[in-house]
């Protein structure tokens, strides 16, 4: 299920700015493929690239910055090629990207899920390329791969265990 996937307890170490007024959150996670796991690194230990994956995401779902919030981590996948099946196998780092997005009380989590549901893969690579240009990632391949379908949470089930969370779920 997505909750057995999910990296709650990653390195959250502050509040969800409206978490307070909210009533439930939506969750889901995006997946990035990256040039090397080296680069993948990179992106994961700049604080800008967080704020630059927030903002994509806020801006393709139409919602207020302050009210998603974005943990990356890096994996590797091995990812079929047209080589000869001895040579058929490359390693590609990939990032995967886990999103928290407030619903602030009064509104419904619905609509965020529906916008979710409509993101296209080749519109957010656009607009993570776009962003990155302004950057030392600047030229960076990147390609979002998928994106996991939403769910919600209500706030309550996520208060006041994450906010002190440092560790990593192996």
């Amino acid at each position: 299920t997505a909750e057995a996937l999910w990296p709650d307890q990653l390195t959250t170490t502050g509040m969800i700015p409206e978490a307070a007024n909210a009533s439930h959150v939506v969750k889901f996670f995006i997946a990035i493929a990256v040039g090397s796991s080296a680069q993948a690194q990179a992106l994961v230990q700049n604080p800008a690239f967080q704020s630059i994956i927030e903002q994509v995401m806020a801006n393709k779902l139409s919602h207020a910055k302050a009210n998603v919030n974005a943990t990356c981590n890096v994996s590797a996948r091995r990812l079929a090629t047209e080589w000869a099946v001895d040579v058929a196998r490359r390693l590609m780092a990939m990032l995967r990207c886990y999103f928290s997005v407030v619903v602030p009380l009064g509104l419904s989590p619905s609509g965020i899920q529906s916008s979710v549901v409509g993101l296209q893969t080749d519109s957010i690579t656009q607009a993570l390329t776009l962003q990155l240009n302004d950057t030392n990632f600047s030229g960076m391949d990147v390609s979002v791969a998928n994106i996991s379908e939403p769910f919600v949470e209500t706030a309550e089930a996520l208060w006041p265990d994450q906010l002190t969370t440092t560790g990593m779920i192996p």
